[in-house]
């Protein structure tokens, strides 16, 4: 049985080569994250989602950008 996860999470970027640059918070980002295996502890479920996030920072500010997630919770 499918579980669903309602999530928000913000977009920060650090320009790390600036000495004293603020951090920018550059957008958001919400949705509803599906996980199909029951087995799954709900740490485990944030922590793919976390990594699933990343993998949609675009590769030119990647190593200088990150979310953050600020709600998540069980919907079904």
């Amino acid at each position: 049985m499918a579980r669903y996860y309602f999530y928000t999470a913000d977009m920060f970027y650090e320009d790390k080569e600036t000495p004293g640059a603020e951090v920018r918070r550059v957008g958001d980002y919400q949705g509803v994250y599906t996980v199909e295996d029951d087995t799954m502890a709900p740490d485990a479920i944030f922590t793919n989602l976390m990594e699933e996030l990343k993998n949609t920072i675009p590769a030119a500010v990647r190593d200088n950008a990150y979310y953050h997630i600020t709600q998540f919770n069980n919907v079904t």
